[in-house]
């Protein structure tokens, strides 16, 4: 797989047969002890898809595996393949955080790899990063401090926008996948299995389609569908993003209000 050799990653194995681990080089000082501490902890928690662990400083990390189960996700991901331009979700996620890492709101890498079976097949992989201390989903904020919910709203929508200009767009950027601080002033990704870098489509569409998704899923059942149109309207004029109004809301009304495939967001995007 091509992208795991990437420069910037420090290359350690441990029981290579079965267990394969790349530290971040910025991550060095932890190479001893942290694979056999990444391993323990795969062993220990069989099925188990994010935990939070401490790395052999002290730091708290958070653990994020997945299991493959379907033969041909096995295979693509054993040998690399992919399709529609990207991977399947969890070495999508690899792939794209590796890419992502200069773009601060982007969660730092601590190590990532994969366990294969006794035919060479990977069968699990992990993505260990940092743990954004001192933060919450958008979800979770606006439950525990409603009367700040449009707030939290705008700098949502400040989020995404960012998300463009980094040229990226994130196509499962719902309110769970966006973590804020308790104070509004910073705001991160994650979960970035499901994106698109480098995208050929307009910047209304990819903005207008991130922010109609944000509402259509979950955020609805918080918040009417005519009151954020209207918010998010005003947002992008008093913010002054440089974009057709017309054009972006009618892509955002459209994206707010009818689900849309994920094989169908890939051809789009």
């Amino acid at each position: 797989m091509e992208y795991i050799n990437n420069k910037d990653f420090l290359r350690t194995r441990t029981r290579p047969s079965k267990f394969t681990a790349y530290i971040h080089k910025g991550q060095a000082h932890l190479e001893k002890g942290l694979t056999s501490k990444i391993l323990a902890s795969l062993n220990m928690h069989e099925n188990i898809s994010i935990m939070q662990i401490k790395t052999p400083d002290e730091k708290p990390a958070l653990l994020k595996v997945n299991k493959l189960k379907d033969r041909s996700k096995i295979i693509r991901a054993t040998f690399g393949i992919s399709r529609r331009g990207t991977y399947d979700g969890p070495i999508a996620e690899i792939a794209n955080i590796i890419d992502l890492q200069h773009i601060n709101y982007i969660p730092n890498i601590i190590a990532y790899g994969f366990i294969k079976n006794r035919l060479g097949l990977i069968r699990k992989t992990f993505l260990l990063t940092d743990f954004i201390e001192n933060s919450l989903t958008v979800d979770d904020f606006i439950k525990q401090k409603p009367e700040l919910t449009w707030d939290c709203i705008g700098l949502s929508l400040a989020q995404i926008v960012k998300c463009y200009d980094d040229n990226f767009i994130h196509l499962d950027l719902w309110f769970k996948n966006i973590l804020v601080n308790p104070s509004l002033t910073k705001s991160w990704v994650i979960d970035l299995e499901y994106c698109k870098i480098g995208s050929f489509s307009s910047k209304e569409a990819q903005i207008g389609h991130s922010l109609g998704y944000f509402f259509w899923y979950g955020l609805s059942e918080k918040i009417n569908l005519d009151d954020y149109l209207a918010f998010t309207k005003n947002w992008l004029i008093t913010n002054k993003i440089e974009v057709d109004i017309k054009k972006l809301m009618a892509q955002v009304t459209y994206a707010a209000t009818h689900e849309i495939k994920r094989k169908k967001k890939l051809e789009l995007f």
